[in-house]
Order: structure tokens, then C-alpha cells, then sequence
């Protein structure tokens, strides 16, 4: 079954651009006295600049449909599912595996 794209309302800003959007927003939310972290897919996540200026956030990266992620940066938060069943739960749920046990500290 093939997937359509849906625009992000990224797809019109530069790579660069973008980091610097999430860095901004995360360095605001840190000022609110919250800990920020990025969420992003493959192909959001190849775009940031996770390695340099996005370094001191942690990522929480969302694929779907396959055995094992395939991001190429580190995360800490794997989103495998959007559509799973809980029992008790009468929607669908997004199931998540914490890979950083730190994280829980």
C-alpha cells in the first residue's frame, strides 16, 4: 500500500533554517522551566542539524512499519506505532520503547 507525503509545513524552509526554528522554540521552552527534545521522522530528522546545533536535545523519533528504526543520529524515544490497541482504551494509541534508561533519572 503506498503512503501519500503530507506536508509538514516545512517543506518551503531551508535545512538551516529549520534547525534554527528548533533550537529557538527548544531554548524558549527551556526558559519555561520544561525540558525540550525534538520529535521528528527520517525525513525530518535528515533535514536538522542534530549533530551540531540540535546536539543537547534529545530526540524522539517516530517510524513506522519496520523491525528496527533506521534513524542515522541517536534518539532516545523510538514512535513504532500510531495505530496500536491498548485494552481499556477505546482509540487508537501510539506505542513508544524508551531506548535511554538515564532518561528515567
Amino acid at each position: 500500500q503506498q503512503k501519500l507525503h503530507r506536508s509538514s509545513g516545512t517543506d518551503d524552509i531551508s535545512d538551516e533554517q529549520l534547525s534554527k526554528n528548533a533550537a529557538a522554540f527548544c531554548q524558549r521552552i527551556a526558559q519555561a522551566g520544561y525540558t525540550p527534545m525534538i520529535y521528528c521522522n527520517k525525513r525530518e530528522g535528515s533535514k536538522l542539524d542534530l549533530r551540531d546545533s540540535l546536539r543537547s536535545y534529545q530526540v524522539w523519533y517516530a517510524q513506522y512499519e519496520v523491525s528496527e528504526p533506521e534513524g542515522q543520529f541517536d534518539f532516545v524515544f523510538w514512535q513504532y506505532s500510531v495505530d496500536d490497541e491498548v485494552d481499556g482504551i477505546d482509540a487508537a494509541v501510539d506505542m513508544d520503547i524508551l531506548l535511554d534508561r538515564d532518561m528515567l533519572k
